[in-house]
């Protein structure tokens, strides 16, 4: 059973055609009228979130007042996940703007519920209602 683990786990980190170790995650940045839109695609936990945070570091100094992360493709989000959501909130909330979470799935959505930082975000089931929101012409984005 030990030795099934081991093999499962190298699988996954390691790309079998070109032996190279699979990307962490993918991280594809749009700003756009005032509105910073990260799509993700991997896992938000302790490799993931580095990068996710660089990212946002350097976007940050063009002062987005609003965030919007595609969350469709995430499908895990540990600690260091939820610290890299909380340090954003804070900081979009001080400009007085919104980080917005667009499709979770229901682990993810589970995981905000559960550690009570569900009122700090808003999620919405696309980017187009996130963004219509972010413009101030959309209701508060709540879970669907």
């Amino acid at each position: 059973m030990f030795r099934y683990f081991i093999i499962s786990w190298k699988s996954k980190v390691v790309n079998q055609q070109m032996k190279e170790p699979a990307p962490i995650m993918n991280i594809i940045p749009t700003l756009k009228d005032g509105i910073l839109t990260l799509t993700l695609n991997g896992r938000l936990d302790t490799f993931g979130a580095g990068p996710v945070q660089q990212v946002l570091d350097a976007y940050f100094n063009k002062h987005p007042k609003f965030i919007i992360m595609d969350m469709a493709n995430v499908d895990f989000i540990s600690s260091a996940g939820i610290r890299v959501l909380l340090i954003t909130a804070k900081e979009v909330e001080g400009r007085q703007g919104v980080l917005a979470l667009v499709g979770l799935n229901p682990y993810c959505r589970e995981l905000i519920t559960t550690t009570h930082i569900a009122g700090m975000l808003s999620q919405f089931d696309t980017i187009d209602q996130a963004e219509a929101f972010c413009r101030g012409t959309a209701p508060t984005g709540t879970f669907p």
